[in-house]
């Protein structure tokens, strides 16, 4: 009877294939999740840096690219603030050269700060590109 006692004892302390099964299934998920949230980190990476103002209005351009952000963070990723403000930088056209030189030279800037004088510069180049053409109208 103490003989199988252990053997009862023995049988239990082994792990059986229903007991591996959970745990198994555990790592797999959590090494799929790991290479899919990798590549998600990767693709959203590379969209990040792809993307740009084109014929976007900057507030679309602006939403457009917190978002990616935002998910980079969601995944795991950490954006550093001074990185995506170089990066919105990078992805805006010639007509903002002169506001990225002077955003450039500030020690930091904020995201509303960001905002708002990108949304005031589109303004102001709008407001003249209309002039110019009412001008053009009147010759």
């Amino acid at each position: 009877m103490a003989n199988t006692e252990s053997n009862d004892n023995t049988q239990s302390a082994q792990p059986t294939s229903s007991t591996l099964m959970p745990s198994m299934e555990g790592e797999c998920s959590q090494q799929s999740f790991g290479v899919t949230n990798k590549s998600r980190i990767t693709f959203l990476i590379s969209e990040l840096q792809r993307t740009k103002k084109g014929s976007m209005i900057v507030d679309q351009y602006l939403n457009t690219v917190k978002q990616l952000a935002d998910n980079l963070e969601i995944a795991g990723k950490t954006v550093l603030h001074g990185d995506f403000v170089t990066q919105v930088l990078a992805g805006l056209d010639k007509d903002y050269t002169p506001i990225v030189v002077q955003i450039n030279s500030r020690e930091s800037i904020s995201w509303h700060q960001l905002q708002s004088v990108l949304m005031i510069y589109e303004s102001r180049i709008e407001y003249l590109n209309a002039v110019k053409n009412n001008l053009a109208l009147e010759t």
